[in-house]
């Protein structure tokens, strides 16, 4: 009798203390995730990671935790391609980014925010800007250029940064008549100059 009384003590002060651990890690758990996403609001993203996988030491194999880590790694990967002058890397970084489903949508607020603001500058408004202030127009395909030695200018679809800043290369096309041939040269179309 005595002995499975001490065995029926030891059980639920085993499961006592388990109860206790197992609040303890749940409140440290809260905690790394809050920590994180703090983190996140800051930019502070490689804090947030250590702070999301502090959490993952409290919740092994928590998913979202993981894939918020996740979310932040391609969001550094997109920062890296915008430094990296690399403009496509950084949109298809920041999508991959929105692709993946959390419960807190913390990091996906900051790759939108950030692909809004590479999306501002337009090729349409490079497009006037380039027209009006180079007094050219853009190559339009029903039109003779050669035959009338008329100026013209086509100018990439697809930007780049330079020095972080985004811009389309414009070439502008005219014909020197003295030389009897065609020159071009290369211009950089930002959002407020041309250079």
């Amino acid at each position: 009798m005595k002995k499975q009384l001490l065995i029926g003590s030891m059980l639920a002060l085993s499961t006592i203390l388990s109860a206790c651990s197992n609040d303890k890690s749940n409140q440290l758990y809260e905690e790394a995730m809050a920590n994180g996403k703090s983190s996140v609001i800051e930019e502070e993203y490689y804090e947030a990671i250590d702070d999301f996988r502090s959490a993952l030491e409290y919740k092994e194999g928590d998913t979202e935790a993981e894939k918020l880590i996740e979310q932040l790694e391609l969001l550094l990967d997109a920062k890296k391609a915008k430094e990296d002058n690399v403009y496509s890397g950084e949109i298809e970084k920041l999508d991959k980014v929105n692709s993946i489903t959390t419960d807190d949508d913390v990091v996906k607020e900051k790759a939108n925010e950030y692909k809004n603001e590479a999306e501002a500058f337009t090729i349409y408004e490079a497009i006037v800007k380039a027209e009006k202030d180079l007094d050219t127009p853009i190559y339009d395909s029903s039109k003779n250029y050669e035959k009338n030695h008329e100026s013209y200018i086509s100018i990439s679809k697809e930007p780049q940064y330079i020095n972080g800043e985004k811009a389309y290369i414009a070439t502008v096309y005219w014909y020197e008549k003295g030389d009897d041939f065609w020159m071009h040269q290369n211009v950089y179309v930002f959002e407020n100059r041309i250079e």
